[in-house]
C-alpha cells in the first residue's frame, strides 16, 4: 500500500529518512506548545470536577461509583495516583492528557508510516498537532486522549502480529495489555477491538482462499482474545454484584431519530475538524448579520472568520477527506475499517437505545484514523501547487479556530467568580444550596482548600438534608443560592423569586461570569430574627409551593430544598 501513495512535495526532506525524525520532533515541539499554553486559563467544567471528585475518593468507593457510571475507573485511578504526587491544580490536572495527546501524535505517525510514505506520515502528524478538536481535549481532565493513544498502541500492536509470523512476544503482550488498559478506560474502545477483529478474520480467510499461511494462527488469536475477556471479567462480576440502588434516571438523553443520528455524525465531522470554538450554524448566522450590517468593520470581520472557517476549511477537509477514501478503498481497508467500524455500530446502539450520544466525545478514538485519510486525499493530488495551496488553506483554517478557542475563557459555567464572591463575603454559619444539586463537585473543586465553606454546602440530593440542617443551626441568617444555567430558576425575575420565599429578602443578585453568564448568584437573608426558625422555614416551603404556578417549577424548589434521594447519573453520564 506505501507504494501507491506519493511523496508529499511539501516535506522535501524527508527524501533523506534521517531528517523525518528531525521534522516529527519539531512537529511534536509544536504540539506541546500548543497544547501547554492557557492550559490553566479556562474554568474546569462539570466533566472535569466531577472526574478529579471521583479520583479523590478512597480505591473501593472509587470503584463503587465507577460501578455506577458510565465509564470504567481506568482514568480516575490514574489521577487518583498523580494527584496524590503533585496535587490538584488545574495545570496538573490536564497535564496527563496532555501526555496522552503527544502519545496521540506519534502512534498516528507510526502507523501512518505503516502504511503510506513518510511524508503522508509527517502530514497526518501535523494536522493533529494544529487540530483544535485535539488541543481541546488535550486540556481537558476526561479519559478520551488516553483511551485513543492506548487503542493506537494496541492497533499497532496488532499490524505486527498480523504481519509478521516471527512477532515477538513482546507485540502479544503488548496488544494484550493495550486493549485491556483501553477497555478500563473507556467502554467504546471495545468497538476498536470489535474493528481489530474484523479485519483479522478477514486476512485470516483471504490468506486460507490462497493457501497461503497467516502469521498469526487463529488459535493464538483467539487465546489473545481471551485473555483480553478473563482480564475483563473482574470489573464486570464487580458490576454485577454491586447494582445500582435507589432511583437511577436516564431520562437526560433525549429520544434520537435517524436524522438526529446523521446530524450527531456531522457534527463529529464538523468538530473533529474545527474543534469547539466554531459551529456550523455559526456561517449563515455571520453572513445574515453581515447582511444586516454591511458598513460594521465587526461584522465584517466575523463573517470572514467564519466563512474560512466553518465554510472553506471545513469543505476542505471534507473534500480531501472523501479524496483519500476513495484512493484507498481497495487497499486501505484496515483503516477504513478502524474508522467506519466503530462509527456504525456506535450508531447502531444509539438507534437500538433510541438515546442521544456525544458522538464527538465518545468517538474521539477515530479521529486520527480520520486525519489519516486526510493526509492521504492531500498527498495523492497531482498538481503540487493544489497540495500546498489546500494544505496551507486548512493549516489557516485550523489555526483560526485555534486562536478562537484560546479567547474563550469558560468552558460552559464558569464557577471561579462565584466561589472568590462567597470566600470573600462568607460569614460562619452562612447556607451554600446550589442548583442542580450535581453541581455541588465543582464547589467542592474551587472550595478543597476551604473546608468550613465546603462543609457549608448543602448536598440536596439526601432526603430533607437542608431542613435536617436548619434544624440544628436555627439561626442562620443568610442563605447563597446558586443556580446554573441548567437550572430551571435561572431565568426567574427577581420579583417571582422574591414571591416564592416570603421569609427572605434577595439581597445580592448577579450572573456571571459576564458577558455569557451561565452561572447566578443569590443572597438571600432572614427576614424574621425569632428564635422558631424551623417552623419559619417549613412556612416558607409551604408558601413557595403553593405560589408555584406551574407543577414543574413546585417540584424544582421541592428538589433544592426537601429533594428525595437520587443518584447524580445526569451529571456522570458524560
Amino acid at each position: 500500500m506505501a507504494t501507491s501513495i506519493k511523496q508529499l512535495s511539501i516535506f522535501p526532506a524527508v527524501r533523506h529518512p534521517g531528517r523525518a525524525t528531525w521534522l516529527l520532533a519539531t512537529i511534536l515541539g509544536l504540539a506541546l506548545c500548543l497544547r501547554l499554553y492557557h492550559l490553566d486559563y479556562q474554568n474546569l467544567w462539570l466533566d472535569e470536577t466531577l472526574t478529579w471528585s471521583d479520583s479523590q475518593l478512597p480505591t473501593y468507593w472509587l470503584l463503587r461509583r465507577a460501578a455506577l457510571n458510565v465509564h470504567p475507573p481506568g482514568s480516575f485511578l490514574l489521577l487518583k495516583a498523580w494527584t496524590s504526587v503533585f496535587g490538584s491544580s488545574p495545570f496538573v490536572l490536564r497535564l496527563p492528557f496532555v501526555l496522552f495527546s503527544l502519545l496521540i501524535i506519534l502512534g498516528s505517525f507510526a502507523l501512518a508510516r505503516r502504511w503510506f510514505s513518510a511524508g503522508t506520515a509527517l502530514l497526518t502528524a501535523m494536522l493533529l498537532a494544529l487540530s483544535p478538536y485535539q488541543v481541546y481535549f488535550a486540556q481537558e481532565v476526561r479519559m478520551y486522549t488516553m483511551a485513543t493513544a492506548l487503542t493506537l498502541g494496541a492497533v499497532l500492536c496488532y499490524l505486527r502480529l498480523r504481519q509478521q509470523a516471527s512477532a515477538s512476544c513482546v507485540s502479544q503482550t503488548g496488544f494484550c495489555l493495550f486493549f485491556i488498559a483501553a477497555l478500563y478506560t473507556h467502554y467504546f474502545t471495545s468497538f476498536i477491538l470489535a474493528a481489530v477483529n474484523i479485519d483479522f478474520l478477514r486476512h485470516y480467510l483471504r490468506a486460507k482462499q490462497r493457501a497461503d499461511e497467516p502469521a498469526t494462527t487463529l488459535r493464538r488469536w483467539l487465546r489473545l482474545n481471551a485473555i483480553i475477556a478473563l482480564a475483563c471479567l473482574p470489573w464486570l462480576a464487580f458490576i454485577i454484584s454491586y447494582p445500582p440502588t435507589g432511583r437511577v434516571s436516564s431520562d437526560w438523553r433525549v429520544a434520537t431519530t435517524i436524522e438526529d443520528g446523521l446530524r450527531q455524525v456531522w457534527n463529529l465531522l464538523f468538530q473533529m475538524t474545527m474543534g469547539y470554538a466554531i459551529y456550523p450554524h455559526e456561517l449563515a448566522h455571520a453572513l445574515a448579520n453581515y447582511r444586516q450590517y454591511p458598513d460594521s468593520a465587526e461584522a465584517r470581520c466575523y463573517f470572514q472568520h467564519r466563512l474560512m472557517t466553518a465554510g472553506l476549511g471545513m469543505s476542505l477537509m471534507i473534500a480531501v477527506t472523501l479524496k483519500g477514501l476513495w484512493q484507498i478503498r481497495r487497499n486501505g481497508r484496515e483503516l477504513l475499517g478502524l474508522f467506519g467500524i466503530p462509527l456504525l455500530l456506535v450508531m447502531l446502539v444509539m438507534l437500538t437505545w433510541q438515546r442521544e450520544m456525544v458522538l464527538s466525545r465518545y468517538l474521539m478514538m477515530i479521529s486520527p484514523y480520520f486525519f489519516m485519510m486526510t493526509a492521504a486525499g492531500i498527498v495523492t493530488l497531482r498538481n503540487r501547487w493544489l497540495k500546498a495551496l489546500i494544505t496551507a488553506a486548512l493549516f489557516v483554517a485550523m489555526s483560526l479556530s485555534l486562536i478562537t478557542y484560546y479567547q474563550n475563557p469558560t468552558r460552559e459555567g464558569d464557577y471561579r467568580p462565584i466561589a472568590d464572591l462567597i470566600r470573600r463575603e462568607y460569614k460562619t454559619g452562612d447556607l451554600i444550596v446550589v442548583d442542580p444539586a450535581y453541581m455541588d463537585r465543582t464547589l467542592q473543586y474551587y472550595f478543597r482548600q476551604d473546608e468550613s465553606i465546603w462543609r457549608a454546602v448543602i448536598n440536596t440530593d439526601a432526603a430533607d438534608t437542608a431542613t435536617n440542617y436548619l434544624t440544628v443551626h436555627r439561626s442562620l441568617p443568610r442563605i447563597w443560592l446558586i443556580l446554573d444555567y441548567r437550572s430551571e430558576l435561572f431565568n426567574m425575575t427577581d420579583t417571582a423569586l422574591a414571591e416564592l420565599w416570603p421569609s427572605y429578602k434577595i439581597h445580592l443578585d448577579q450572573r456571571l461570569p459576564t458577558p455569557t453568564a451561565k452561572v447566578r448568584l443569590l443572597q438571600l437573608r432572614r427576614l424574621e430574627q425569632e428564635q422558631g426558625l424551623p417552623t419559619a422555614w417549613n412556612q416558607s416551603i409551604f408558601s413557595l409551593r403553593n405560589h408555584a404556578k406551574t407543577k414543574k417549577t413546585s417540584n424544582q424548589i421541592s428538589k433544592i430544598f426537601s429533594a428525595p434521594l437520587q443518584t447524580h447519573s445526569r451529571a456522570t453520564a458524560r
